[in-house]
């Protein structure tokens, strides 16, 4: 995507030690878990019972169940994949201090956006888990805005920070559905 205007690009992460970069991701993925599968839908949660939305609420012990495990699987691939961008990159999650070397391995072999496929699963099995149509519609705003902003700033910053080594890998790997077998 052209973008109008000149493109920021992320902030690349200052060499540390591998155990640093490990600590401040984990610190980095425990404060946004709380905060957009936590608490932001609980204040949805809370809004909606005092609303006519509340007649769509759909809260039901299976489902529940199925939201838990769903949740935790997603939870399996989100700290995969960060631990995989701070060991392997050299940084974390967040554009203010992204990896200086592309990854291609562990789940980026088989999906390019491995953080941001488990990120949405969890918000939409929070909201499944809630039983709450706002919730399940802030998971649904979260991935249009990931997918239609935010996702075309990261490529054009990816292409600008590793050239034809990110464009090479872009061919091989599906920014969305994973691949099988997996990209070598």
């Amino acid at each position: 995507m052209n973008f109008p205007f000149p493109v920021p690009r992320g902030r690349e992460s200052r060499p540390a030690s591998t155990p640093w970069i490990v600590v401040k991701t984990l610190w980095h993925a425990v404060t946004f878990t709380s905060l957009f599968f936590g608490l932001i839908p609980l204040v949805f949660v809370e809004i909606e019972k005092s609303s006519p939305l509340a007649r769509w609420r759909f809260v039901r012990p299976f489902l529940r169940v199925a939201a838990s495990f769903t949740f935790l699987a997603f939870a399996a691939l989100g700290t995969w994949s960060i631990l995989v961008m701070a060991v392997n990159g050299r940084g974390t999650m967040l554009p203010v201090d992204c990896a200086p070397r592309l990854v291609r391995g562990g789940p980026y072999r088989l999906i390019r956006n491995p953080m941001v496929v488990a990120g949405l699963g969890q918000a939409f099995s929070v909201g499944v888990w809630h039983g709450s149509p706002l919730v399940l519609l802030y998971a649904l705003a979260a991935a249009l805005a990931r997918h239609l902003v935010l996702q075309p700033w990261e490529d054009a910053d990816l292409e600008a920070r590793f050239g034809d080594e990110w464009r090479q890998y872009k061919e091989q790997v599906s920014q969305w559905w994973p691949r099988f077998p997996p990209a070598h």
